[in-house]
């Protein structure tokens, strides 16, 4: 169980249209006594298409305690479905550069000896190293990167690996300087205060990365808003939290474009 964005439906509101359940690409809905229901929880990615369908609005996300998703639960949900609701969860994944889960259909449907739909087959094509154990970059494991998505904090591929920590503020990271290629043994993290609003979630996350990695050194890259100097704040409060000192620094970008550093002592 975990603290996690879930889909919620008010029933009083709700028609029981169904509209939301030909929309899910998770197969996660069904309407039980004329009522939209979530099956479970390991389901629903939170990904919030039928929140934006629905007619009524009688869906939402909402915060909550939670079992964790679960690619592999939904894949005999959808396998079951038949090849259409196959071809539109993969291209559901495909849009949304779901690279884990991608990889744990390929894995699923090769374990499995199914068949792999097309669109599955043209976009290992497109990407023919993508599957390739001796091909993937160290980085796919940790996509996407947004701290509230991290499900595994060991970013350690070698115990005793140093590992530069970059922490982006989601629109410093749209800027040209945040597309620049990473240092080696580095590790990239999107954080935005005003987008991911449970601080306390966030600052567990952090503090659950901070112990459990050899981090030395991390560079903070934000804007310069008052939004961005909550995300000095949440990563002074983990450290103290993980009782970790390390190096920071701090890279601001104005909305003029200039550039400057400071360090935390």
């Amino acid at each position: 169980m975990s603290i996690r964005e879930v889909v919620s439906i008010d029933s009083n509101k709700c028609d029981g249209c169904g509209l939301c359940i030909s929309i899910c690409a998770y197969c996660a809905l069904e309407v039980v006594d004329g009522k939209a229901t979530l099956i479970s929880p390991i389901l629903c990615n939170a990904q919030g298409t039928c929140t934006k369908m629905c007619p009524k609005q009688a869906i939402s996300i909402k915060v909550e305690d939670a079992p964790e998703y679960d690619e592999n639960e939904v894949l005999k949900n959808v396998t079951r479905k038949g090849t259409v609701v196959i071809k539109e969860h993969f291209e559901h994944m495909i849009r949304n550069n779901r690279f884990q889960s991608i990889e744990t259909a390929i894995q699923y449907f090769e374990k499995n000896l199914l068949p792999l739909p097309q669109v599955a087959l043209d976009f290992l094509k497109k990407y023919p190293d993508f599957h390739k154990n001796e091909a993937k970059d160290k980085r796919i494991k940790d996509w996407p990167p947004k701290l509230k998505y991290i499900k595994d904090p060991d970013f350690n591929r070698k115990k005793d690996e140093e590992i530069l920590l970059l922490l982006y503020a989601d629109c410093f990271a749209l800027h040209e300087m945040g597309r620049k290629p990473f240092p080696e043994n580095s590790r990239l993290l999107l954080y935005c205060p005003k987008m991911d609003t449970d601080t306390k979630n966030s600052i567990d996350s952090m503090v659950k990365i901070l112990s459990t990695n050899n981090i030395k050194r991390c560079i903070i890259y934000a804007m310069n808003l008052p939004c961005c100097s909550e995300i000095e704040k949440l990563f002074s409060k983990a450290m103290q939290y993980a009782d970790r000192v390390m190096e920071v620094k701090i890279v601001t970008l104005s909305l003029d474009g200039e550039m400057s550093e400071a360090t935390i002592d």
